[in-house]
C-alpha cells in the first residue's frame, strides 16, 4: 500500500466513533484484526490508541483477541505492546485463546521483560493459568531460557549463521513445549 492510501485509512479511523470501531467484517475481524493481518502497523497502532478496552476483547476467526495479537506479533515492540496491556481491563488480560494461552503466555515466549511484570503484578494469579498443554508462564519462561541457552552454546561452539540458530532454538522450544 502506498502512503496515501495509508494515510486515509488513518484518517478516517480519527473520524470513526467507538461504536464503528467495535464493528467486526464478514470474517468477523476488527479494524485492528485486518490492519494487523494487513501488515499496517501505523492503522494499527492509531486503532489502538483511539479504540476501547471492550476492542482488546473481541476475537478473530482463530479465537485471539486483539491483545492477544499484539502480544504474539513481532511486528509490536516491548513499547507497544506495553501501551496495549496498560488499557486493557484485568479480565482481557485473562483470555485464552484457542489453544488456551493468554497474553501473558505470549509475553515471556516473547521475552518481553516488561510486559510481563504489568500482567504478572497487577494480577498475580494469571502465573498459573495453564494452556491446553498444561504450561503456565513459568513453564514457558523456563523452556525459553533453555532454548536461548542452548543457542548461546552452539554459538560458541560452532560457526553458525544466525539462521540457523534461531531454526535450531525454535526446535528446542517445540520439543520442550
Amino acid at each position: 500500500m502506498h502512503a496515501k492510501e495509508v494515510t486515509l485509512a488513518s484518517m478516517l479511523v480519527d473520524m470513526a466513533s467507538p461504536e464503528i470501531l467495535r464493528s467486526c467484517d464478514r470474517a468477523g475481524e476488527t479494524y485492528h484484526q485486518v490492519a494487523t493481518r494487513l501488515k499496517l502497523q501505523e492503522v494499527a497502532l492509531k486503532l489502538m490508541k483511539v479504540a476501547d478496552s471492550t476492542v482488546l476483547a473481541i476475537p478473530n476467526s482463530a479465537g485471539k483477541t486483539a491483545l492477544q495479537v499484539v502480544t504474539e506479533n513481532e511486528e509490536y515492540d516491548e513499547e507497544v505492546v506495553a501501551m496495549v496491556v496498560k488499557k486493557a481491563d484485568d479480565e482481557i488480560l485473562r483470555v485464552r485463546d484457542g489453544t488456551g494461552e493468554t497474553c501473558l503466555h505470549n509475553a515471556v515466549r516473547r521475552v518481553l521483560k516488561e510486559v510481563v511484570t504489568m500482567i504478572s503484578t497487577r494480577i498475580p494469579d494469571t502465573l498459573g493459568i495453564q494452556n491446553r498443554r498444561g504450561d503456565t508462564p513459568v513453564h514457558l519462561a523456563m523452556y525459553v531460557a533453555a532454548a536461548q541457552e542452548q543457542t548461546r552454546r552452539n554459538k560458541s561452539s560452532s560457526p553458525l549463521t544466525s539462521r540457523t540458530q534461531n531454526v535450531k532454538c525454535q526446535k528446542v522450544c517445540n520439543k520442550a513445549v
